[in-house]
């Protein structure tokens, strides 16, 4: 299924002064139809985008939800790729929640500004981490994006009637322009493409000819983004029935089909970004069902611009708000959309549907990449609790991925089952011996970090058809003892500091109230925000993770990158 944008307040739509119009846009069916092969599991972005295959190694990158600390811990993860030579080799960058923020602004970056001014540089290393080495902002950066947001203040002053607004922002207004504004990519009257020259480009320009509006390209070169969402239907299940939902430059959608949903089908093809938001089309001869990459007549509602897409990505809060009308939904500021499904243009879920964070569905992003056949996955798990930490599992989400989930978006285990049903791909005994993995790490002194071979198993519920095996590098947060040790001596004191009262979690919501949290002995282990965080958190953040990454999984990248047919089964 795929669909409409209705992410703004209805105040807001009036600034969307571009009308859509009619459309041919093609359709990709999912999951892949009987007899169609396909070396990305019927994903067209391979024969879209030259030397796609051939520039790139078989490796993604999965970064997780989790806020501003999660967008801070990958950008660790981003530089450091990029300082060794490995970023411009990774085929697909798959993220959640916060980190689509990150995802968003380098995966679109605009020509004027340089990728390395935006990864502001190589990490410093831990003995070079002075405070004022730790508090420098370079001009340009996502770093200084990143420390200068302040989207929950925008949404409190608004709701408070501090801002000349009549309006509560919509969430993916406030989020957004915070992230993207500084990149020039904050653009609500545009749609998303793939590079300049591809063909996929040229068809978004012809489709929105003559309307004014602004096509947002990929970045060339760049790795190819999946930014993730999660879609709400009428269901049963504890804390909602939710399916995963797609934005790309090139197309959008779920990636799955649920043939026996209540009331139809849902799901079951992708649709051209600038064919997102439309009611279901008229097909000829009367069929029901569109074909494999045919094209359609659709007329969206308005454009998909990539503020909406990664702004939806984030919106944790409407998981757990769990809107039952996309009347509430937007009264609250959510996002809605029209989705309707490519196996049955008449099925009664062909609706203007709630979509949400896509932590409903899979917070780790890993899934998008196992539809995909990706065999070599670096995934950057951004948990706000230590690994050795007793109630570990209790407190996260990803765990779902071995059917292990013990608590679920409300928090229960029958919510928890159902998180299982719709994310397990991997053996559960597998996450025993992961978690066993990370402790001896963490024993031992060394960066949380571990490879592992995995069985992929078909989960049809998630969109992952096929099974395979897949070589994960697990990266998840901690503060090694090198690593501490190395740090000048004020940084060392920094971290030593009393957290403030606030950040009791007896407190609350009160930390929505706060600005520019610091550096203390919460690190790093930060309570998850939308923005406020200081300059040196964000980069002190960043740089652990890098070390991380480097000293823990060196060697692992290294066959990744370097000579990934050796992994292959």
């Amino acid at each position: 299924s795929f669909g409409a944008m209705g992410c703004f307040s209805s105040t807001e739509r009036e600034h969307l002064t571009t009308p859509s119009v009619p459309v041919s846009a093609r359709v990709w069916r999912l999951p892949a139809l009987e007899g169609k092969t396909s070396k990305n599991e019927g994903f067209p972005e391979a024969g879209e985008i030259e030397d796609f295959i051939t520039r790139t190694k078989d490796v993604g990158l999965a970064l997780s939800g989790g806020g501003i600390r999660a967008s801070s811990e990958s950008l660790g993860i981003l530089q450091a790729l990029h300082a060794h030579g490995f970023l411009d080799k990774v085929r697909y960058i798959s993220s959640n929640s916060g980190s689509s923020w990150l995802n968003a602004a380098i995966s679109f970056l605009p020509d004027h500004v340089p990728l390395d001014i935006f990864l502001g540089g190589a990490p410093l290393g831990p003995a070079n981490l002075t405070l004022s080495a730790l508090d420098e902002q370079q001009e340009g950066s996502f770093l200084k994006a990143a420390s200068n947001a302040h989207p929950t203040k925008m949404i409190k002053e608004d709701l408070f009637g501090f801002r000349s607004q009549k309006h509560l922002k919509a969430w993916n207004n406030a989020v957004m322009y915070a992230y993207l504004k500084p990149f020039d990519l904050y653009h609500e009257n545009s749609v998303m493409s793939t590079p300049i020259g591809t063909e996929g480009h040229r068809r978004a320009q012809a489709a929105v000819e003559k309307t004014g509006t602004r096509i947002t390209a990929m970045r060339k070169n760049a790795a190819f983004p999946i930014i993730h969402a999660a879609r709400a239907n009428r269901g049963d299940d504890p804390g909602g029935m939710w399916y995963p939902l797609e934005f790309t430059p090139l197309y959008c959608g779920t990636p799955m089909l649920d043939g026996e949903a209540e009331g139809g089908a849902i799901g079951g093809g992708m649709i051209e970004s600038f064919g997102f938001n439309s009611p279901a089309p008229n097909l000829p001869d009367g069929r029901t069902a569109v074909n494999d990459g045919e094209e359609v007549m659709v007329k969206p509602n308005y454009w998909l611009p990539l503020a909406m897409a990664a702004g939806s990505s984030s919106g944790a809060p409407y998981v757990r708000l769990k809107a039952h009308t996309t009347v509430g939904q937007k009264l609250i500021g959510g996002s809605t959309c029209e989705l309707w499904s490519p196996a049955d243009t008449t099925s009664s879920n062909n609706r203007m549907t709630n979509i949400a964070d896509g932590g409903a569905v899979d917070n780790s992003a890993v899934l998008a990449l196992l539809r995909r056949g990706v065999q070599h996955v670096v995934a950057q798990i951004a948990q706000q609790v230590a690994v050795t930490d007793p109630d570990f599992t209790n407190q996260v989400w990803w765990p779902s991925l071995f059917g292990r989930a013990t608590v679920g978006l409300s928090n229960t285990s029958k919510d928890a089952n159902a998180l299982n049903t719709r994310s397990q791909v991997f053996d559960p005994e597998e996450y025993d011996k992961l978690m066993a993995e990370f402790k001896k790490k963490v024993e031992k002194g060394l960066p949380p970090v571990v490879e592992q071979t995995l069985e992929v198993r078909p989960n049809p519920r998630c969109g992952v058809n096929n099974n395979y095996k897949v070589h994960v590098l697990w990266v998840i947060a901690g503060v090694s003892p090198a690593f501490r040790s190395a740090l000048p001596a004020e940084t060392k004191q920094q971290l030593e500091k009393e957290p403030p009262a606030w950040k009791s979690r007896k407190t609350g919501v009160l930390h929505l109230l706060q600005e520019q949290d610091d550096l203390d002995q919460h690190f790093p282990f930060n309570i998850t925000f939308y923005g406020d965080y200081s300059t040196r958190l964000v980069r002190m953040l960043a740089e652990n993770t890098a070390y991380n990454l480097i000293e823990g999984g060196g060697t692992s990248l290294k066959k990744f990158f370097e000579n990934d047919s050796a992994h292959r089964p």
